[in-house]
């Protein structure tokens, strides 16, 4: 059975209920570059770090779901993937900004796995190691599977306008789903809200 992965599982499980920043990593965190493959090529977005940092703060947990299907096409190997994966985290890490956990889909689209957003087989392998409360939790994107796995789920949808958010904002988004330009503006709505 495909299944997806964990790249930084909590080092214990995490049963605290707290709410849940769950953002996707390329065109929110970093830019998107197409199937990247070099670290060298990884550059935070403004205001991703920020927005971490500031969420986490705020004392919820921040947990990245990111589709990888440039593995399946074999345009990344699993090497590569990790190395890229590791200067995120480092690139994050220089400004203070920490992921909680994060967890990837290595399938295509064609594959048929049940861990491709929007399906929700990410969220349920997370399920395992943290608890969370889903009418409290957000999903931040800038495609629209995220957002569509958001309300599959029971988050609250985000989008942002990094990215292909722009794009994805012209072509329709979900009832009831907030835009941000970027992950820093979006936590900062999430604060003035009271939410955070």
């Amino acid at each position: 059975m495909l299944k997806p992965i964990l790249w930084s599982p909590p080092p214990v499980p995490l049963p605290q209920r707290r709410p849940i920043l769950f953002v996707d990593r390329d065109g929110v965190i970093i830019e998107d570059s197409h199937y990247l493959n070099d670290p060298a090529d990884v550059r935070l977005l403004p205001g991703a770090a920020e927005g971490i940092v500031r969420i986490r703060r705020a004392g919820w947990h921040v947990v990245m779901l990111s589709n990888q299907s440039g593995l399946a096409r074999g345009l990344i190997s699993a090497g590569q993937f990790a190395a890229v994966q590791s200067r995120v985290d480092s690139a994050l890490a220089e400004q203070g900004a920490y992921l909680d956990a994060a967890a990837y889909c290595p399938h295509g689209p064609r594959d048929g796995c049940p861990c491709r957003k929007p399906r929700s087989g990410m969220l349920d392998l997370l399920a395992e190691h943290l608890v969370w409360n889903a009418t409290v939790s957000v999903m931040v994107g800038d495609k629209r599977s995220d957002l569509d796995l958001a309300v599959t789920a029971g988050l609250q949808p985000f989008l942002v306008r990094t990215g292909y958010g722009s794009v994805t904002e012209r072509e329709g988004i979900p009832d009831g789903c907030r835009v941000a330009d970027d992950l820093a503006e979006a936590v900062g709505i999430l604060i003035e809200e009271g939410q955070a």
